[in-house]
């Protein structure tokens, strides 16, 4: 369903681009906002697609959730604080893998390490980016301590660059 809308998106793209190219003047402001608005509706599309794409790599969400949930309960379980912490450093990974941005966030406030949390926090920003959580991705990646750090994965983010 959404293939059809992209496609559709795409056509009327080509329709209102095509007159503007033809143009031997500049582009008028009518067409120009016209194709700025057609651009917003086609990003969100995408969105939508990359969303469903993750979901759909992932197998259903609902189980993967139910999944993350009790592995956090085996993890607030545990007696050993480096064991506990070990743990929580695996699951927002995981979390932000499965598209859940808000279990990813929490479960990252609660690693104690400044220097684990910050790697997680970069790499938890790239997998939520890759999964569709673009806006999170930005947040996280903006909250990074390290300049340098944040500045990469806001970098990544810009240009789709999410294999790390």
């Amino acid at each position: 369903m959404h293939r059809v809308g992209l496609v559709g998106g795409l056509v009327t793209l080509a329709l209102l681009a095509a007159p503007a190219a033809a143009q031997t003047g500049p582009i008028q402001p009518a067409d120009f906002n016209e194709l700025k608005v057609e651009v917003r509706n086609l990003r969100r599309q995408v969105q939508d697609l990359q969303r469903e794409v993750a979901r759909l790599e992932g197998g259903s969400a609902a189980p993967a959730k139910a999944a993350l949930a009790a592995r956090l309960a085996a993890a607030e379980a545990l007696n050993s604080t480096t064991e506990q912490q070990a743990a929580f450093a695996a699951l927002c990974v995981d979390a932000a893998r499965a598209g859940d941005a808000k279990a990813a966030k929490d479960i990252l406030a609660r690693l104690t390490s400044t220097s684990v949390a910050q790697e997680r926090t970069y790499k938890v920003a790239l997998l939520l980016a890759r999964a569709g959580q673009v806006e999170e991705a930005v947040t996280l990646a903006k909250s990074l301590n390290s300049t340098t750090q944040s500045q990469k994965a806001l970098a990544k983010i810009a240009k789709g660059e999410l294999d790390d």
